[in-house]
């Protein structure tokens, strides 16, 4: 069997797309409202970022809803008539407008694309056409005018017989042309006028090759029909139109299309244009891109920085989208500015801008220029009172070749160093190395692995135990992640948190965790363990999440369990972190709803005295890197035993982790430091070890 080339680089195409997970980005940033349905059951399949923010619902609470539970504008009944047509048509799509009546009429443009898929799919793209609708009736309203003028004779009329000389012309006519009015008397050649008006500077498109234009308009005046644009001097621009007459003369007018023309260099710009900010969109950037490559001289070279704001998110929670936008527009402003204006300054998805500048510094340089603008955007903005802060993660990349794959690369490679700014290297700034499209194509396949690992349950909590040191006596467990593969090969944590993060999976191992650390507290209740309980931990994410409390109560009252079952474990650093002003009230509700706090990894801040006194902690984790070795190194044992002290002053219980050797724990016995975790104690356990562990130490009974 021969292979189609053609086809193979198609599918090759498709692919590389695949693998740079470019499809999904572009879904998830697209502009117009993307809603995906399965074919067969309706239901709501995913829907994008633009759906989301303008629905306000998240996906949890639009997931497998139907068309017309989504958009009641619709309507069940249209909606099924509108699929019916597009069976009944045999094609692919089908398209719409919604008309939303008010006080400011809104205009949708609604399609229904068709995926003939392995899993059929139809893609339902709704777009706010309400401006575009009103320039377009503008626009066919000023050109059926026109239309009406010409007809009418209303506008510049002129009459030339078969000689070219002026038989008439009215006074519109000279009106228009004023500058080569003076030479318009009957009898005078067409040639004439016109050379006399480029004397004058009547046409601006002739400047500097005055006997071509010239040659060039009198071989149109000569042709048969002419209907063509002018610009005059003014500004103005005029459609031309010509016929010949029965004679062997020409009989012609002139229509003032200086409006028309406005209203489109309008729409264009409207195009290209980001309607808050007024920078450019992402709409055929890396071709212009591609064109400043183009004009570049030898030492010159074209630098792109992708520009994403940290912390955004919290100041439109915190005081508003109007506070968002105010924020958009001054960091617009600052995009735009610079120490060095740049040639392109775009935005290209909410919180995200593109910086594109032609210079002949070097990559250190241009570093440099990155992270002063990172110094301003991180500047307090004031917005109605409130100091809004955010801060600005940025990769930068160069063009390397010529043309405009090179630019989209570019593009691409800028995205992937942002992706590494935003892990907190190089102070946020980061220039691309090949290194890094490696290592993306890497976190792409863990993220999709990832995802048909939790669709397999390879994601499990493994629980380790917090023990009285003198005791012996269980108090509690830590509940950890863990991925084991279907080849029983463990994944280490390294591996995989910091990808589901970037990849949006973080939420769903969060719900594994909680749902089965929840379900795990039921069986140890149900084996007859007293009192069990359980530490989650918390990231920054986990803790800005508003519903975070009503997810963890969700889970309990599913499995029948109590808050007292439960401790909330929070890192010093998160809490200590700039934006902890914005999560106080999430961990306040969570303090008030009943569940216990513990402040984890202790003692790696800069304020944990600070951070005590600011929510009521129930218990600090010493943070492992005080404990090891502990025994043999004194300043470890000075802080150690000072933090002991502190939180015993303050009535806060204290757990040692990371205690692996018997001379560590006795060190920290003389403390008063009786609590501890680690592998000297026991290991995380998945649940069935974990029952069996407590059989063994006789805290339970198996029958």
């Amino acid at each position: 069997m021969q292979t189609d080339p053609v086809q193979i680089a198609e599918m090759s195409a498709v692919q590389e797309l695949i693998s740079r997970d470019v499809l999904t980005h572009m879904y998830e940033s697209a502009t117009p409202q993307l809603f995906s349905f399965d074919a067969q059951t309706l239901k709501l399949i995913s829907a994008n970022r633009a759906a989301r923010v303008f629905l306000g619902k998240d996906m949890r609470r639009l997931r497998h809803r139907l068309p017309w539970q989504i958009w009641p504008l619709i309507g069940e009944d249209r909606f099924l008539r509108l699929l019916a047509a597009l069976q009944r048509r045999q094609s692919q799509k089908v398209d719409l407008y919604l008309h939303q009546d008010g006080p400011e009429p809104v205009v949708h443009a609604v399609t229904v694309l068709y995926q003939d898929t392995k899993q059929p799919t139809y893609v339902v793209t709704i777009r706010d056409v309400t401006r575009l609708s009103q320039y377009k009736r503008d626009a066919a309203a000023a050109e059926q005018r026109l239309t009406t003028a010409i007809n009418a004779l209303s506008d510049g009329f002129v009459l030339y017989d078969a000689d070219e000389k002026l038989i008439l012309c009215n006074n519109t006519y000279r009106e228009i042309y004023s500058l080569s009015a003076a030479a318009m008397v009957r009898g005078a050649k067409f040639s004439d006028i016109l050379r006399f008006g480029l004397d004058n500077g009547q046409y601006a498109e002739a400047e500097g090759r005055e006997d071509a234009w010239l040659d060039e308009r009198m071989r149109a005046h000569r042709a048969g029909n002419v209907d063509i644009e002018q610009q005059l001097s003014d500004g103005r621009w005029l459609r031309i139109v010509e016929r010949p007459t029965d004679d062997g003369g020409r009989v012609g007018l002139r229509v003032d299309i200086t409006a028309l023309k406005d209203q489109q260099a309008r729409l264009s710009k409207m195009l290209l244009t980001d309607d808050l900010t007024g920078l450019r969109n992402r709409h055929q950037l890396a071709a212009e891109i591609s064109g400043l490559v183009d004009g570049l001289n030898p030492r010159e070279r074209v630098a792109v920085l992708h520009v994403d704001l940290d912390r955004f998110k919290v100041v439109n929670d915190v005081f508003g989208h109007d506070a968002g936008d105010f924020v958009l527009c001054t960091c617009a402003d600052i995009m735009a500015g610079g120490p060095v204006p740049p040639r392109i300054a775009a935005r290209v998805g909410g919180d995200e801008f593109i910086s594109v500048l032609v210079t002949q510094k070097s990559k250190n340089e241009v570093l440099r220029y990155a992270r002063q603008i990172s110094k301003r955007i991180a500047e307090p903005i004031g917005f109605d009172g409130h100091q809004c802060n955010v801060g600005a993660s940025i990769g930068i990349a160069f063009v390397e070749d010529p043309g405009e794959k090179a630019a989209s690369e570019a593009l691409t490679a800028a995205d992937i160093a942002l992706h590494q700014a935003k892990r907190g290297v190089a102070r946020g700034v980061v220039t691309f190395e090949p290194a890094m499209r490696t290592a993306t194509v890497r976190n792409s396949e863990v993220a999709q692995k990832m995802q048909i690992g939790i669709q397999r349950g390879e994601f499990l909590p493994h629980f380790q135990p917090q023990v009285n040191a003198r005791s012996g006596g269980v108090m509690g467990f830590e509940a950890l992640i863990r991925w084991i593969p279907h080849d029983g090969k463990p994944v280490p944590a390294g591996e995989f948190l910091d990808v589901a993060q970037n990849a949006g999976l973080t939420e769903m191992l969060d719900d594994i965790v909680m749902d089965q650390s929840c379900q795990a507290v039921r069986f140890m209740l149900d084996w007859g363990l007293k009192s069990p309980c359980v530490s989650l931990n918390m990231s920054m994410l986990q803790v800005s999440d508003s519903n975070l409390v009503d997810r963890l109560e969700f889970f309990m009252k599913k499995h029948g369990i109590k808050h007292r079952h439960l401790r909330i474990e929070l890192l010093e650093s998160t809490l200590l972190d700039e934006r902890a002003a914005h999560i106080i009230e999430n961990v306040h509700s969570m303090i008030k709803a009943g569940f216990r706090v513990e402040l984890d990894d202790f003692g790696t801040g800069h304020a944990a005295i600070a951070t005590l006194r600011k929510f009521s902690v129930s218990q600090i984790k010493i943070d492992r890197s005080l404990v090891r070795h502990i025994d043999q190194d004194d300043e470890l044992q000075t802080i150690t035993c000072a933090i002991v002290d502190l939180a015993k002053n303050l009535g806060i219980s204290v757990l040692a982790e990371g205690v692996e050797t018997q001379a560590e724990q006795d060190m920290l016995l003389s403390f008063d430091c009786d609590t501890a975790q680690g592998y000297l104690h026991a290991k995380p356990m998945p649940l069935p070890e974990l029952r069996q562990y407590l059989a063994d130490r006789g805290d339970i009974r198996i029958t």
